[in-house]
């Protein structure tokens, strides 16, 4: 229930999106996937959704640099921030089942910005454990070069569940840890990693829909460690703002959520 002592929460019950406070979107994605259809799965259509959303920024990774049998790159990504450099920027998708490709594009990131923002690592889809010697150069060069890394987690998964993390997080300390979807139901684990890591923040993806989870996250490691996302266009911007403004935390940690937080981390590429 959107809650009522929020003016916040009044605004974008009224208005269909929050004027007040600009949204930044830390976890997207873009183009088209065999399995499902997409309503607005390019540019030009997620750039009209999430200006509706007052979304200042979505970060996103082309589906086509992750998944494809064949990897085809960042060039799709990079010419959608490219058409649209107001509202969108791009993690450089690393798929360590194709070496040769990931360490060109690696050599390519710096050249990519400000529109590539960092990288983005899809563990459970590629069946490589994130500690695994595949990713190892991939997180060297983030070390090396402090960048953002959006990781997918999920539950106790031997790919990037807690266990994994946490064994890499201490030997790579400059780069800025996001954990997409909080381990997915492991809420309270996710909350004492960012709490004990001072460069581990916590995306929302997978959370606005379950009822305590953000407020179980919030008394563990304060807002201040947690990042707005929606995996856009899996999911909708006012779906993932509507159960953001329905969590029992206030209007400052919705602030913290929605747009301090990311404006720090994105300080670099704005």
């Amino acid at each position: 229930m959107i809650r009522k002592n929020s003016p916040l929460a009044k605004e974008f019950w009224e208005k269909g999106f929050v004027e007040s406070c600009p949204v930044y979107d830390m976890h997207g994605h873009m183009g088209t996937h065999y399995a499902i259809y997409f309503a607005a799965p390019n540019a030009p259509e997620m750039v009209k959704l999430i200006k509706r959303a007052n979304v200042k920024k979505l970060c996103f990774s082309h589906h086509f640099s992750l998944w494809a049998t064949n990897y085809v790159g960042q060039d799709p990504a990079l010419e959608a921030c490219k058409q649209f450099p107001d509202y969108l920027r791009f993690y450089c998708g690393i798929n360590p089942n194709f070496p040769e490709q990931m360490m060109a594009d690696l050599k390519k990131v710096a050249e990519w910005m400000p529109y590539c923002i960092g990288l983005k690592f899809l563990a459970d889809y590629h069946k490589i454990p994130v500690n695994a010697e595949p990713y190892r150069p991939a997180l060297e060069f983030a070390n090396a070069l402090h960048l953002p890394i959006l990781f997918h987690t999920w539950s106790m998964s031997p790919y990037d569940g807690p266990d994994i993390m946490k064994d890499i997080i201490p030997k790579y300390p400059n780069i800025t840890y996001i954990l997409g979807h909080c381990f997915n139901s492991q809420w309270q684990v996710a909350g004492e990693i960012a709490k004990q890591y001072d460069n581990v923040y916590l995306e929302l993806t997978s959370v606005p829909g379950t009822r305590g989870a953000l407020e179980t996250m919030v008394n563990i490691c304060g807002s201040e460690k947690i990042l707005f996302g929606t995996d856009m266009p899996w999911f909708d911007e006012h779906q993932g703002i509507g159960g953001l403004l329905s969590a029992q935390i206030s209007d400052d940690d919705v602030h913290n959520i929605l747009h301090r937080n990311a404006e720090k981390i994105l300080a670099p590429f704005i």
